[in-house]
């Protein structure tokens, strides 16, 4: 079992240090033994086998503890953040969690009966660890997707580099635990920054010399506008990985201006398949081959299909059939296809039809993004009774503007030059606050 593994993997480092959060380092001896601490607690309160548990916390040494005993012992993990209540109770209920453990206060208490959904009783049958993920999916609502925990795990079990590593992508995501899993195995420093601002993750580089920073692209330009980078001693820093949106040209070439150290590393991965092998170009880091022991790609009417020995059990909580009649999982990625090579260019749900034409809208909002005023741009469709659908354009700005109606004809200049009359946005909006979410990423319509 991979938990189990990954527990006797963590005993095996001993003083070695494991985390760095809030100003205090632990080793991984420590975190064995909180391990072994939850591990006593789970069978002290007569937790039934295969039972399914909510982790709420962050990556704090108690819940990462918590996380790898729960798994260990082979029950059905939930990562969650705190969240206000009412979204907290619909989560639970959609994942039909039995038990809940805060990392406010260290409790476990019984929230609901035993489970008996099917693709849960599949793996309590097997014998086999769960973990369960919430995605919006290919329709936007909602989703929990259920994994066979030993199967997603098993590609982290062979030798990897250990390296520090900043723990920014968040606690419940496939990013966040990517970066989790592979430091544990691999004995590496997690470094955990105070906030996802860009000056407390730079100053926590430079602190702790950390060589590799997982990112979305979104964070990189906001680290990038606030100078955080040219701040702090960022000359320990060896990889940035991004993935999670397109990330466009211009900000490619503003990171290796500022950062020229540092190999750029495009990542792809989905809740539903987990983190993919990936490698970049190395003159184009958004030029990737997506291969892999364990997993096919192709391309299909311009979108990506793959296919995975460790794809996820199914949803809980939604019919949604989202593989082939040949067993290919559909990502709902357009790409484009450049020899070896894909280039992913966004959503397939994402796109807009203006007068039957179709647009992407991540090719608009590259361009919009070039201009210096604007922090983040999301474009976005409008329903129109001749054209079917308009392009809007809402803007958040990074500089104050002397006038509006001159950043629009700068903005709507910019667009005719370089895209194609249907592409250019029919209306400018303007948000009050960054468009850019909790997990990094662009907060799309």
């Amino acid at each position: 079992m991979s938990f189990a593994i990954l527990a006797a993997r963590i005993a095996a480092y001993g003083d070695r240090p494991a985390l760095y959060v809030r100003a205090r380092e632990h080793t991984f001896a420590e975190l064995a033994a909180r391990v072994a601490f939850h591990t006593d607690e789970l069978r002290a309160r007569d937790v039934l086998p295969g039972s399914v548990i909510a982790i709420e916390g962050d990556f704090s040494a108690e819940a990462i503890a918590f996380l790898v005993a729960a798994g260990a012992a082979g029950h059905m993990v939930v990562p969650l953040l705190p969240r206000a209540a009412e979204a907290q109770r619909a989560l639970l209920e959609a994942a039909e969690v039995e038990w809940l453990w805060r990392q406010s206060g260290g409790t476990l208490e019984r929230c609901a009966a035993r489970s008996e959904h099917p693709l849960i009783e599949g793996l309590r049958r097997d014998g086999r660890a769960g973990l369960a993920l919430f995605t919006s999916g290919s329709t936007s609502a909602p989703k929990v997707v259920l994994h066979d925990a030993d199967k997603l795990l098993a590609k982290y079990v062979a030798p990897g580099k250990s390296l520090r590593t900043i723990a920014l992508l968040l606690f419940e995501h496939i990013g966040g635990l990517d970066t989790l899993f592979y430091s544990l195995f691999n004995g590496s420093v997690l470094c955990v920054p105070e906030s996802t601002r860009p000056g407390d993750v730079c100053r926590l580089i430079a602190k702790t010399r950390a060589e590799v920073l997982p990112a979305a692209p979104s964070f990189l330009n906001l680290m990038l506008l606030a100078g955080a980078q040219r701040a702090n001693d960022l000359s320990s820093l060896r990889i940035v990985t991004f993935g999670s949106e397109p990330i466009s040209p211009a900000l490619i070439a503003r990171l290796a201006a500022e950062l020229p150290q540092v190999k750029l590393v495009q990542k792809y991965g989905l809740s539903e398949l987990g983190t993919l092998q990936t490698r970049s170009s190395a003159d184009d880091p958004t030029r990737i081959k997506v291969d892999g022991r364990g997993f096919e790609a192709r391309v299909r009417d311009g979108k990506l299909e793959l296919k995975a020995d460790f794809s996820f059990r199914g949803y809980l909580c939604s019919d949604e059939q989202p593989f082939t009649d040949d067993g290919w999982y559909r990502t709902g990625d357009l790409v484009d296809v450049d020899g070896d090579y894909l280039r992913i260019r966004g959503r397939e749900r994402h796109t807009v039809n203006v007068g039957g034409e179709k647009v992407n809208p991540t090719e608009v909002e590259e361009v919009i993004a070039e201009l210096a005023e604007v922090e983040s741009v999301v474009v976005h469709g409008e329903a129109h009774a001749l054209l079917g659908q308009i392009l809007v354009a809402t803007v958040h700005l990074h500089l104050a503007l002397a006038s509006r109606i001159a950043f629009e004809k700068k903005l709507v200049s910019l667009c005719r030059e370089r895209l194609a009359r249907h592409k250019v946005p029919s209306k400018i909006a303007y948000a009050a606050a960054s468009l850019v979410t909790e997990r990094m990423k662009k907060r799309m319509s």
